[in-house]
């Protein structure tokens, strides 16, 4: 197959965007930590404030492990596409020094 090219810089450079992106938004996400004191469920209620500052909790750690997935999942598609980048470069040598239609 000829004229067939992958843009790995453009690949790269998404997944990049993807990791910046996530880095930015996890100092966001970390900065605004649900506070939920027990006491703001009212008088002889403070059993049911605690759970629900822990299920607040619960929800904001979820939040920040999907973000931090997400970003490792990009960073190891930088990895992959540098990877299949250099076995195809490897891969394509024999043929860059054949020239197309020349009979032998």
């Amino acid at each position: 197959m000829s004229n067939v090219d992958f843009d790995y810089e453009a690949l790269r450079e998404g997944f990049r965007h993807v990791v910046h992106a996530d880095i930015e938004h996890q100092h966001a996400h970390a900065a605004d930590r649900p506070v939920y004191p027990s006491q703001a469920a009212g008088q002889g209620f403070s059993h049911y404030g605690a759970r629900i500052a822990a299920a607040l909790e619960a929800v904001h750690a979820q939040g920040s492990a999907r973000i931090y997935r997400r970003q490792q999942t990009a960073q190891s598609g930088i990895v992959e596409c540098d990877n299949f980048c250099a076995r195809d470069d490897h891969n394509a040598a024999p043929f860059s020094a054949q020239q197309v239609g020349r009979v032998r």
